[in-house]
């Protein structure tokens, strides 16, 4: 792999506070797990000397501004948010990532996770969307770098919701994360 060290990624764990995200049928809230997601990203990143910032590292609801302000302000080279999904059915069960349709950086990025995500959560029986979104957030539009967002997996899916509750699947979720941010950078 190309040298990714010296590499500046702003990670974003999704909702805080008083904002708990989705919610799952057991009451798993969506704020925590994306959180520890993150934190797991953060020491894989680490490994290879790429440098994180950390936008939430507590439990504390922040504006999505001020995260996209903190990523630019640091000059990150790309922003992450980490999520999980939610549905009214309870049987979705597949991976997304999401981006600014107009930034073909974003685009590749959020494409280049997400099929390191499938390639790692295919375990699980979980494919990715492919349909790599343009949602229109401030979190995507707002940042002068790369930027995208992951749907892990639908919170609101029992055997998923179950799933977020093991180290092992919140491991997996990370390292899907991480090799797609490893392999967008290798082929900059």
């Amino acid at each position: 792999m190309a040298n990714v060290a010296g590499w500046k990624i702003a990670l974003d764990a999704g909702h805080g506070g008083g904002d708990p995200g989705a919610v799952g049928p057991t009451d798993l809230y969506e704020k925590d797990v994306n959180l520890e997601i993150a934190e797991k990203v953060k020491a894989m990143l680490e490994e290879f000397d790429v440098i994180v910032n950390m936008i939430r590292t507590d439990d504390t609801d922040i504006n999505v501004d001020d995260r996209v302000e903190e990523a630019n302000n640091w000059g990150a080279d790309l922003m992450i948010s980490i999520h999980q999904n939610s549905s009214s059915s309870t049987a979705t069960h597949c991976c997304v990532a999401h981006c600014h349709d107009s930034n073909s950086k974003n685009d590749e990025l959020a494409k280049t996770i997400e099929g390191q995500m499938e390639s790692i959560l295919d375990t699980y029986g979980q494919k990715a969307s492919h349909q790599v979104q343009d949602c229109g957030l401030a979190i995507t539009d707002g940042p002068n770098m790369p930027s995208g967002i992951t749907e892990g997996c639908f919170i609101s899916n029992p055997d998923f919701e179950a799933l977020l509750k093991t180290d092992e699947y919140k491991t997996d979720q990370a390292k899907g994360i991480r090799n797609g941010i490893l392999v967008y950078i290798a082929n900059q």
